[in-house]
Order: C-alpha cells, then sequence, then structure tokens
C-alpha cells in the first residue's frame, strides 16, 4: 500500500508542483555535510530524497486534504532513517535549508532525532502541527528541555514580535541549539543554559549511549533519575526557580512547552506563580518509564493541573481532542489548557 500511495503522488500531485519547485533551491549549496571538523558539499541521492521528503511532508501535511498523502511520506521518510542508521558512523553533522518549512539547521542525521528532522522535517510533527495554529505574532513561549531547537526554532519561525525563552542545559544540545538560532538570525529566543525545577542547586544528569534499540544515538534521554537503561552520567548542571527568575519581569506568557524526562512536576512547581497569573497552555510529556523512577506519582501531576483548573486534551492530526479520564501510559504528549 504504501508503494503504491507514492506511485500514485508522484504520477497526480508531483506535476501540479512543478512551479513551487522552480523556486525550491536544489543544488549542491542546499545540503552542507560536516564530518569530524571537516566540511564538505554533497548532493548525492540520499540527501537528494531527503530533500525532496521534507519540502513535500511540510506542503502536504499542512493542509487538510493532503494530510493522509503527507502521512505516507512521513512513514516512508521513518523507514528510510532506519535503512540508512550505520552504528559504525556516529557522526554525521548535517545542514539543511527546509525543516519545518524553511528552517535551517545543523543535526546529526545519524541520530533518532536528528534523523527524524533529517527525513521528515520533523520529529514531533502533530504538536507542531498545533502550534502552527495557535501560535501568533507576538505571543510569549516557554520551552522547557529545547535540546537541538525543534520547537524553539518552529515558534520563533511564528512568533516575530514576541519571544521564545529556551532553557537547555546540557551542553552538546546548547551547541547544536546555539548554532541553529544563528543559522536563522532568530533573535527573538532568547537561550537560557540551564535547566529549570522547584529549589535552585546542581545535580548530574544521566542518558544511554544504545545506539541500536532506536536506530541512532537519542539526544532526548538525560534524565535527573537514572535507571538500568540511562545510567551513563552525561555531566553536571545548573539549575534554577522560574518564578524567582522571570515572575516579575514577563508581561504575558502564552504556551509552555515541558519535555524533561521526569522532572516535569518540579519544574512547572517552581513556575507555578507565573502559571497561576498568565494561564498559559502548557505541553507536556507524561510517561510511565519517567515517573516511575522519580520520588513523585502520576497523580500528583494530576492534582497540580487540576487545582489550577486545567482540561487535558491530546492531539490528532494536529486538532485537540478532550481527555477526560487520563490515564499513565508508556507515553504521550498532553496539552493542558
Amino acid at each position: 500500500m504504501l508503494k503504491i500511495g507514492v506511485v500514485f503522488f508522484l504520477i497526480v500531485f508531483l506535476p501540479s508542483l512543478e512551479n513551487r519547485f522552480q523556486n525550491f533551491t536544489l543544488n549542491a549549496n542546499s545540503i552542507k555535510i560536516t564530518k569530524f571538523g571537516k566540511s564538505m558539499e554533497q548532493f548525492s541521492m540520499k540527501s537528494f530524497t531527503s530533500n525532496i521528503l521534507r519540502f513535500l511532508i511540510f506542503f502536504f501535511v499542512t493542509k487538510k486534504y493532503t494530510y493522509l498523502l503527507g502521512m505516507v511520506l512521513l512513514r516512508f521518510s521513518r523507514k528510510l532513517r532506519k535503512k540508512y542508521f550505520n552504528p559504525s558512523n556516529t557522526i554525521n553533522l548535517v545542514q539543511v535549508n527546509n525543516c519545518m518549512g524553511n528552517i535551517k539547521m545543523e543535526l546529526d542525521a545519524n541520530s533518532y532525532m536528528g534523523g527524524s528532522l533529517f527525513w521528515s522535517g520533523f520529529h514531533h510533527l502533530n504538536e507542531c502541527l498545533y502550534l502552527n495554529s495557535f501560535l501568533t505574532n507576538n505571543m510569549v513561549l516557554v520551552d522547557v528541555g529545547a535540546n537541538q531547537g525543534e520547537f524553539s526554532l518552529f515558534a520563533a519561525s511564528k512568533i516575530k514580535g514576541g519571544k521564545v525563552l529556551s532553557f537547555e542545559p546540557v551542553s552538546s544540545n546548547v551547541k547544536m541549539l546555539k548554532k541553529n538560532i544563528a543559522l536563522n538570525n532568530y533573535s527573538q529566543i532568547e537561550l537560557f543554559e540551564f535547566g529549570l525545577l522547584d529549589e535552585e542547586t546542581d545535580l548530574p544528569v544521566y542518558t544511554s549511549n544504545d545506539e541500536i534499540l532506536n536506530s541512532g544515538r537519542h539526544e532526548g534521554l538525560s534524565t535527573l533519575y537514572p535507571d538500568d537503561y540511562r545510567s551513563v552520567q552525561e555531566e553536571i548542571i545548573q539549575l534554577k526557580v522560574f518564578d524567582s527568575l522571570f515572575f516579575e519581569k514577563l508581561e504575558r506568557l502564552d504556551f509552555i512547552k515541558i519535555d524533561i524526562e521526569g522532572a516535569e512536576l518540579p519544574a512547572l512547581k517552581g513556575m507555578l506563580k507565573t502559571i497561576t497569573k498568565f494561564k498559559p497552555q502548557i505541553l507536556i510529556e507524561i510517561s510511565s518509564e519517567t515517573i516511575k523512577n522519580t520520588n513523585y506519582e502520576f497523580e500528583e501531576l494530576l492534582e497540580f493541573f487540576e487545582k489550577l483548573n486545567y482540561q487535558a486534551y491530546s492531539l490528532f492530526r494536529g486538532n485537540l481532542v478532550k481527555e477526560n479520564d487520563l490515564k499513565l501510559t508508556s507515553w504521550g504528549n498532553y496539552i493542558f489548557i
């Protein structure tokens, strides 16, 4: 079925996009690859295919009547990511010009998240589709656990007159995020090289070096709560309390995205005064695997939102779906409004 869908697309839709491709730069300068500090330009079939896929996936998934076709291509891109994963090639830094539309990013095409962005232009498609419809020019968004910048960069592309406050304490991610902010000249992004908690402290973060399970190094595993899988200490990070730094400074706050591998509740407690004041929408990752390693229960997280009169929603094709009885599943991103 996948092959039939792709062939159908090539026959029916590709000719109608000819004029769009006239303005889409597909030349030897559109992709730069940096490996072990050395730069080179490459226009191979792999880079050509990924470039086309990123463009087409964004073109189709952002339109109601072609969304499903975009998803066919997205699933195809995921198969290609796994096919081209090379466990002996741990670093493959690639600069692309059309992630999530026309956002420039440097990313590791051989890693889990970077590979998703390289092949499809997205790692969190549903969430970006929602933000695409929700965000407006003057909003303020806080990105807690910004990683290499998927959410911060996409938000900044929509928020030209507002602000994106990005919090990322892990040095390898900070390096990538700084580069990606500079590539896009996004002066509206303010990067803070520390994490958030309900107390000011320094703590170790842990990760996993397993590259086989996720078909690539997983850049999003850094956690304050080690277990048998995430047992490798990365570094000591600095943690601060959001309210202590920003409660008096902010004039508005419209959206919080928070994904910090189990530390979401203590970080939100450190933002309580600001959340109470502005009632922003909150996108949060909830995972049974990370919560079980913490010192709090899932019910405590729900109670935090219930006391603030927040309602939970899941996302389907970028649209909100009300969750009347939210249960702790293996993994999920939810928006509280």
